[in-house]
This record gives C-alpha cells, sequence and structure tokens, in this order.
C-alpha cells in the first residue's frame, strides 16, 4: 500500500441524505448520484489535500446543514506518523 493515499471517512445520515437528494434523477440513473459524489465529496476533499488541510490516513467526518447546498468536512482524527505507528 506504499504511495497510495487512504483515508478514513464518514458520513452522517444528514450527509447521505442530501447526497441521495441530489443525486438521484430517474432519468439518468446512476450516472447522475456518481456526478453529485464527485462535485459534493470528491473535489472538496482534493481542495483540503491540496492546501495540506487534511492528509492520507485522516478520519474526515463529512456532514451537512440543512438549507446549505454543499457539504461540511471536519477533520476527526489526524493520522498516526509512520514512526509513532511502529512503537
Amino acid at each position: 500500500m506504499r504511495g497510495e493515499r487512504v483515508f478514513r471517512l464518514v458520513l452522517t445520515d444528514a450527509g447521505k441524505q442530501f447526497l441521495l437528494d441530489e443525486g438521484t434523477d430517474i432519468r439518468y440513473g446512476a450516472r447522475h448520484l456518481k456526478r453529485a459524489i464527485e462535485r459534493l465529496v470528491v473535489q472538496p476533499l482534493s481542495c483540503l489535500l491540496a492546501t495540506d488541510q487534511i492528509a492520507p490516513g485522516d478520519l474526515i467526518s463529512i456532514d451537512h446543514a440543512a438549507g446549505s447546498h454543499q457539504m461540511t468536512f471536519e477533520c476527526v482524527e489526524r493520522a498516526m506518523p509512520a514512526i509513532a505507528k511502529a512503537a
């Protein structure tokens, strides 16, 4: 797994419901949900990673606040450095 960028994600019930609401379209099927996940989860995570606000191995909580048109991201637990893991 060397070189991989693994994250631990927890999606709240409100976050799941928002993704379903945004990604459900009978005409387009799963493609619409895939696009919603890309827009609402993957792109914001990429920005957080690029700005060093999160790191591989972090536990990230993803939520949605009522009335908002986006998801909220919180780093709940930081990844342990490799040296600390070995101890």
